[in-house]
C-alpha cells in the first residue's frame, strides 16, 4: 500500500442513517477508518469517543445508489452489506454520496473477504470464475495431486475487467451494479422484479385505504362543519411524536422554533410544516381524485367550481399517490389521458393503416382496369379517391405535429422537443412520398 493511502482514504462527515428496528431515518456524523477498516457513527461530531455503533468493513460489499433507490426511495442512497444486517445512508448530494461509496469500496477491497464467509448477494464484489489448476483441473482436484492453485492477488475490478475479459454492464443501467460481468454469467432479475410487483401491490393497498377513510370523512355530518379535525383524527390513526425525530422527507430534525411537528391527515404519518413535504389540498379535490363524487354535497361535485377553503395538510407521499389514482382514473375514463403529441401520433398510426391496406387494392383494381376490364373501373376510382384524402390526413397531421408549442410561451421554447417534432414531420414525409406517387390517374381512354 502507498504511503499516506490511509490518510488519503479517512472521511468524517454527516449522514443520515436508517435505523433497523423503526426504519426511521436519523442524521449521524460518520468516521471511516481504514486503518481498523470500520466505519463509525455518533450522535455529534464533537464527542468521538463513544460511537453509537460500528459498520465492521472487512468482508462487506455495497449497494449502489440505484438499487437503493428501489429499495428505500431516496436519492444520494447507498448500503453497505455485513454479515449481520444491511446498512442504508443518505449523502446530503450526489457528489458527497459518490465519495463516500468510492472510499468504502476501496477499504472493503483492502480488507478482502473473510475465509468460510460466502460474500452476500447484491454486493459489489465482482463474480470470479472457478480456479483451474494444471492440466485444465479445478484447484481442489489440483491440490490433492500435490500441486498448490495459484494464488491470484485481489485486483481493483477496472484490472479484473482487462485481465479476465468480462462485460461490464452499464453503469446505472436497469439491474446493473456497475460490477465486473464474466463472458457467460447471468443476473437474475427475478428478486427485482418481485419487489417491484411487491411495491406496486403496496401502493395500490395503500391507495385503497385512503379511499375508505376519505369516504368515512366525506359521509360524516361533521365533514363540512368545525369539526372536521377531531373527525379527521378518529379515522386516521396519528404517528405518536415521539417515535420520529426528524422529517421522513427533509430529514430536518424537529425543533419548537423553526421546525415544528405537524401530520399528515390522510395518513396521520408526522412530518414537518415545509412547502414539498406538506401541502394544503382541497378534501372535494381529494375525493375527485380518488373517484368519491356521489359522497360530496352537491355544491361541491363539479371540480371546476372548488375552492381550497376545505383544504387538509397531505404529506408529499399520498399526495403522490392521489395524483396515480386520478391519472389512473382518467386512463381508464379516456379523458385527459393524452398529450396533444400522443393524440396526434395514435391518429397518425390509424391513417396509415388504413392506407396501407387499401393501397394494395387499388393496384390491384388499377391493374385490372389498365388491362381492360372496365368493370372494375368504379373501384379504382373510389379507392383511388379514399386514399388522396387519407394522404391529406396523413400530411396535415405531420404539419400539427411539427407545429405543436414544446414550451409553455414563445420565448421558453423546448429545443430537444422541437427536434423530436421536426423528426417526425420529416419521417411523415418519407413514408407520405413513395406511396403517394402510386396513386397514378387511370387511363379511361375508351377504345
Amino acid at each position: 500500500m502507498p504511503n499516506g493511502t490511509p490518510n488519503r482514504l479517512a472521511k468524517r462527515g454527516w449522514l443520515v442513517k436508517r435505523g433497523q428496528v423503526r426504519k426511521n431515518w436519523k442524521r449521524r456524523f460518520m468516521v471511516l477508518d481504514p486503518q481498523s477498516k470500520t466505519l463509525a457513527y455518533h450522535e455529534d461530531s464533537g464527542d468521538l469517543s463513544n460511537p453509537k455503533g460500528v459498520v465492521q468493513l472487512d468482508g462487506a460489499s455495497r449497494i449502489d445508489s440505484a438499487a437503493c433507490r428501489d429499495e428505500v426511495g431516496k436519492d444520494h442512497a447507498f448500503g453497505v452489506v455485513t454479515s449481520g444486517r444491511v446498512f442504508y445512508f443518505v449523502a446530503s448530494d450526489a457528489r458527497e454520496c459518490t465519495d463516500w461509496y468510492d472510499k468504502i469500496g476501496v477499504v472493503i477491497r483492502q480488507g478482502g473477504a473473510p475465509r468460510g464467509r460466502p460474500q452476500p448477494a447484491g454486493g459489489d464484489v465482482s463474480h470470479q470464475p472457478q480456479a483451474r489448476g494444471g492440466m485444465g483441473r479445478p484447484a481442489a482436484t489440483a491440490t490433492a495431486a500435490g500441486h498448490s492453485p495459484q494464488r491470484h492477488p485481489q485486483t481493483h475490478p477496472q484490472d479484473q475487467h482487462q485481465a479476465t475479459g468480462g462485460t461490464r454492464s452499464r453503469p446505472g443501467a436497469r439491474g446493473g451494479t456497475g460490477r465486473v460481468q464474466v463472458a457467460g454469467e447471468t443476473n437474475s432479475l427475478t428478486a427485482q422484479f418481485q419487489r417491484l410487483r411487491g411495491q406496486q401491490r403496496m401502493a395500490g393497498m395503500e391507495i385503497e385505504r385512503l379511499k375508505t377513510r376519505v369516504g368515512k370523512i366525506l359521509l360524516s355530518p361533521n365533514c363540512w362543519t368545525s369539526g372536521r379535525d377531531k373527525l379527521i383524527q378518529s379515522v386516521v390513526p396519528w404517528q405518536p411524536d415521539a417515535d420520529v425525530a426528524a422529517c421522513p422527507f427533509c430529514q430536518r430534525e424537529f425543533n419548537m422554533m423553526s421546525n415544528r411537528r405537524t401530520h399528515c391527515q390522510l395518513c396521520g404519518k408526522v412530518v414537518c410544516g415545509r412547502r414539498g413535504c406538506t401541502d394544503p389540498i382541497s378534501l372535494s379535490r381529494i375525493g375527485h381524485h380518488l373517484g368519491l363524487k356521489d359522497s360530496l354535497p352537491r355544491n361541491k361535485q363539479d371540480v371546476q367550481q372548488l375552492d381550497d377553503s376545505d383544504a387538509i395538510r397531505v404529506c408529499s407521499t399520498c399526495e403522490g399517490m392521489l395524483n396515480a389514482s386520478s391519472r389512473q382514473a382518467r386512463i381508464e375514463s379516456g379523458k385527459g389521458s393524452q398529450t396533444p403529441l400522443e393524440r396526434l401520433m395514435q391518429l397518425l398510426t390509424t391513417t396509415q393503416q388504413k392506407v396501407e391496406i387499401l393501397l394494395p387494392k387499388y393496384h390491384a383494381a388499377a391493374s385490372q382496369v389498365k388491362d381492360g376490364v372496365r368493370s372494375s373501373e368504379p373501384e379504382a376510382m373510389k379507392l383511388r379517391q379514399d386514399l388522396k384524402q387519407l394522404f391529406e390526413q396523413v400530411n396535415a397531421i405531420g404539419v400539427k405535429i411539427e407545429r405543436l408549442p414544446t414550451g409553455p410561451d414563445p420565448e421558453q421554447q423546448d429545443a430537444r422537443r422541437a427536434k423530436l417534432q421536426a423528426n417526425i414531420r420529416q419521417a411523415i414525409m418519407q413514408w407520405y412520398q413513395p406511396r403517394s406517387f402510386t396513386l397514378q390517374a387511370l387511363d379511361l381512354d375508351r377504345r
